[in-house]
């Protein structure tokens, strides 16, 4: 609406007649509105930015609100009125717009921001935090299910009738087993798992880069697969989540469409696949041209409605043989025209003669 305003402005000093509402056009200061208008352009671009559909969003969220609470700072060359509206978004972005740790994480996991320079030192350190713990945990499954299939191995391999076999049957009190494990090494899952935090290091330390500035994020971690593996399991679960409900309220806006009161009997499985269609028509369509199926349905389809490619419907024979009795008749009837004629002709040359 600001921007409207600002378009018009210099016209509607022309166009407003009335007395009272140019002085209040006089009153109103248009330096003042440009600033308005520049401040909240940076909400309206980061709310598209989030609102994106084909590429990955949630890395944005973290750097998207400290960048707004540094723009929010007042500046000594702002109006008063500027100054009063950033202090109060200031103050009130931290408290409406909560983070999960997922925010964080996916911050990390782009190239380009993962050393969050952006960022407070407290959102900084619970953003690594959050990550190390997360490949902690996976590393650990991993390493957990290794290990058991190892053991499971061992034993299916091992030969009949070797101390293996013959442990369950030695019979030893519960003190005393005890007793001797109090004496065994203890197992250090230092010495034998990987380094937990290794990829991480090794990730914040590299010049790993996106090929060019659009490059889909998803893409590089599908190229950075082999060097961090963990990193990039947790990658493909957290960046596939948008940032924002937008996608889902204009799937929801187009289903509305789609079932009207002269369409009412659509079945619910129907209607999800009418609207996963119309979301992806263009990735479909250059699927199936890419593999040449799309050109081999559409013949099929012609294929199957003719019976034989080539052949001609039912409805189209009976069409066509009507026609052609249709016009056989109008060739007699034409001939019967032109007999009829040479008829007259030759009464009219007997009456001359």
């Amino acid at each position: 609406m600001i921007s409207s305003f600002i378009d018009v402005y210099p016209d509607l000093n022309g166009v407003i007649s009335d007395k009272s509402r140019k002085s209040i056009l006089a009153g109103i200061d248009f330096d003042e509105t440009l600033a308005f208008a520049k401040y909240l352009k940076y909400f309206v671009d980061v709310t598209e930015l989030l609102s994106a559909e084909k590429t990955p969003t949630m890395h944005l969220v973290l750097p998207f609100k400290q960048r707004l609470i540094n723009l929010s700072k007042p500046d000594t060359n702002d109006p008063n009125s500027i100054i009063k509206l950033k202090k109060y978004i200031e103050n009130q972005i931290p408290t409406y717009w909560e983070l999960d740790d997922i925010h964080y994480m996916a911050a990390v996991l782009h190239p380009k921001m993962k050393h969050l320079q952006i960022c407070s030192n407290k959102d900084k350190k619970k953003a690594y935090d959050l990550l190390k713990k997360e490949i902690n945990k996976r590393h650990a499954i991993t390493f957990k299910e290794n290990t058991c299939f190892y053991i499971s191995a061992h034993q299916i391999n091992a030969p009949v009738g070797s101390a293996t076999s013959l442990q369950p049957t030695l019979t030893t009190s519960p003190d005393s087993n005890d007793f001797l494990s109090e004496c065994f090494d203890q197992i250090s899952t230092a010495a034998i798992a990987p380094n937990t935090n290794d990829e991480l290091k090794r990730y914040l330390q590299s010049n790993d880069n996106l090929i060019h500035d659009d490059e889909d994020l998803l893409i590089f971690w599908k190229r950075q697969k082999v060097f961090y593996p963990t990193m990039y399991s947790i990658a493909c679960e957290i960046l596939i989540v948008p940032a924002t409900n937008t996608a889902a309220e204009r799937l929801f806006s187009a289903s509305g469409k789609t079932i009207t009161n002269t369409r009412t009997r659509l079945a619910t499985e129907k209607v999800d696949k009418l609207m996963f269609i119309k979301k992806n028509l263009l990735t479909l369509k250059e699927i199936f041209v890419k593999n040449g199926k799309l050109h081999d349905a559409h013949t099929q389809d012609n294929y199957d409605a003719t019976g034989k490619k080539g052949e001609k419907r039912s409805y189209e024979d009976d069409s066509d043989d009507d026609n052609e009795n249709d016009n056989d008749d109008d060739n007699e009837n034409d001939n019967g025209d032109d007999d009829n004629d040479d008829d007259n002709d030759i009464i009219f040359t007997d009456g001359e003669t």
